[in-house]
């Protein structure tokens, strides 16, 4: 995967639209508002478990205002399509503490635990829920944002036969333990995917 600007990853009838004045004032406030509670849980070394509500409620009172977001399964965050569960999941979050920066990536390093969770979650939706209508996966601390476009994982990971055939195995149990360990550090590893 590479770093793409902006102008290279954004669609181009989001770059024709002109938000509020409000609507930025409104960003803002949230997004800090979101960092501080971040910040603030960090602090007390909360878990990670803690950081779902605020980023939760900065989608919800920023661009999902109509969309369930909740946790699936494992996924830390699930934004679904409309306001029920019974829709299919558009975006996949996965969140990890400010403080976590064994587990957290960074630009010179993608391949973190992080990144391969998402990788699990992804084909867990994509294979076994049989849901084509991912459009974003996100990685965050809250402080710092990687946003995937779906397309890539589809292209780099779903469209990977033998990776496939590999993570249904280790799903089937038919490896010689089901433990996610084992998906992140030998699977995601001998594919050097990331």
């Amino acid at each position: 995967m590479q770093s793409l600007s902006v102008n290279k990853v954004l669609n181009p009838a989001y770059r024709k639209f002109k938000p509020k004045n409000e609507e930025i004032e409104v960003f803002k406030k949230e997004l800090l508002s979101c960092i501080e509670a971040i910040e603030l849980s960090d602090q007390k070394n909360e878990s990670e478990e803690h950081l779902k509500e605020p980023i939760k409620r900065f989608f919800q009172s920023t661009f999902y205002q109509k969309n369930l977001i909740n946790t699936k399964d494992k996924i830390d965050l699930a934004v679904y399509l409309d306001e029920t569960a019974k829709s299919d999941v558009g975006i996949i979050i996965e969140a990890k503490r400010p403080s976590n920066k064994t587990e957290f990536l960074s630009e010179n390093n993608l391949n973190k635990k992080a990144l391969q969770e998402l990788l699990l979650y992804y084909l867990r939706e994509r294979i076994d829920c049989k849901n084509n209508n991912i459009k974003h996966l996100i990685v965050t601390n809250g402080i710092e944002w990687f946003f995937f476009k779906a397309e890539d994982f589809y292209k780099l990971f779903y469209k990977n036969s033998a990776l496939v055939k590999e993570y249904e195995n280790f799903r089937d149990g038919l490896k010689d333990t089901s433990k996610n360990e084992l998906f992140y550090n030998e699977i995601v590893y001998v594919f050097k995917l990331m």
